[in-house]
Formats: C-alpha cells, structure tokens, sequence
C-alpha cells in the first residue's frame, strides 16, 4: 500500500513559505508597534526638558511678574522644539506646560515642570529649629 505522501509528491511544497510570511507580517507589525511607543516616550522626554528648562529659565525673571517671565519661558520651550500651553507665575513659583507634536495631529509628549524656591517640607523632631 503506498503512502499519500508517495501518491501527491508535490502537495507539501509551499507550507514553509506560507508560515514564513506570517512569522514575517508578525515581526513586522510587533516593530511598528515598539517603534510607535518608543516615539512617545522620546517626546514625553523631550517635552520634560523643554518644560524644566522654560520654567527655569522664567523663574530668573518671576520677579518682575507674568508679562516678563512667560515670554522668556515661550522662547526656550520654542527654542527646544516644544510648544507653551500654559506658564503661571505665583511670586517667585513658575510653572510651566509644554507639549510636543510630531506633526499637526494630537500631540505626543506633555509635561509640566516648577521652578522657584525651594520649600521647606521636612517635619519632626529632627528639624534644626
């Protein structure tokens, strides 16, 4: 009795290409994916920095009030790629919200850094009076 093998030699060949696509299709996809959230989280980062850096760099000039200090904020947050959303100046507090757009869509990185005086948080028995 032969084998069905023996009977249709040829009706295995081909299989391999088959799962050799969709292996290829799934790697692929899994790379768009991780390149897609390593983009984000590169523009949560960048969007960081820019948020510390203008709120720094406003909080030099938080003394002489908003209109001073949010325009010098905007051109260092410009100057790294980001957009101002919000800059408050609270006395000598300056916080400030920055996003990042990789193109005209929704945005892709957001944050918000303070600059200003350190406060003083500790409490307890060991505090130096």
């Amino acid at each position: 009795m032969t084998s069905a093998r023996a009977r249709h030699p040829g009706r295995d060949r081909g299989s391999i290409s088959l799962l050799m696509v969709v292996v290829g299709v799934v790697f692929v996809a899994a790379l768009v994916v991780g390149i897609g959230l390593g983009s984000a989280r590169v523009a949560r980062h960048r969007a960081q920095n820019a948020a510390d850096a203008g709120a720094l760099a406003a909080a030099v000039w938080a003394v002489d009030g908003s209109a001073v200090a949010c325009p010098v904020a905007g051109r260092v947050v410009s100057a790294n790629g980001a957009r101002l959303v919000s800059c408050m100046v609270d006395g000598l507090d300056v916080r400030v919200t920055v996003e990042i757009r990789l193109s005209d869509s929704t945005p892709v990185g957001r944050a918000t850094a303070r600059a200003g005086p350190l406060r003083d948080t500790s409490v307890g028995p060991d505090r130096d009076g």
